[in-house]
């Protein structure tokens, strides 16, 4: 299994695989609670790994409106407080974020970007 492979890894060879592989955001788009969930536990440092738009997995997880996902940032203590200030590329923070349309796939279960989180 791979990430049974993945978990054997050393923080600084995670690191780089998430730099080359987007895995991670895949994971938070898609909505795979679960891996991230095994990821962030053994390796708490993921939570700050940022893409080229400076989105964090729980910026992808507001963008996306995988709810399960974002829900992981209460076991993050108190750094918490500083992910939700991250800011992106365009200066949006999670806020922000969470105020735009959903992308048109997530559309159909509940209209209105209040109510689609």
């Amino acid at each position: 299994m791979i990430l049974a492979q993945i978990l054997t890894l050393k923080s600084y060879e995670i690191s780089n695989l998430f730099s080359e592989i987007p895995i991670l955001n895949d994971a938070a788009k898609i909505g795979n609670v679960e891996f991230l969930t095994l990821l962030t536990r053994s390796y708490p440092d993921l939570v700050h790994k940022s893409d080229s738009n400076n989105y964090t997995i729980f910026h992808l997880a507001v963008i996306y409106r995988q709810e399960k996902v974002f829900s992981l940032i209460h076991h993050t203590g108190a750094i918490k407080d500083i992910l939700m200030l991250n800011i992106d590329n365009s200066g949006n923070n999670i806020l922000h974020l969470a105020a735009t349309l959903a992308p048109s796939s997530r559309l159909n279960s509940v209209s209105g970007a209040a109510l689609q989180m």
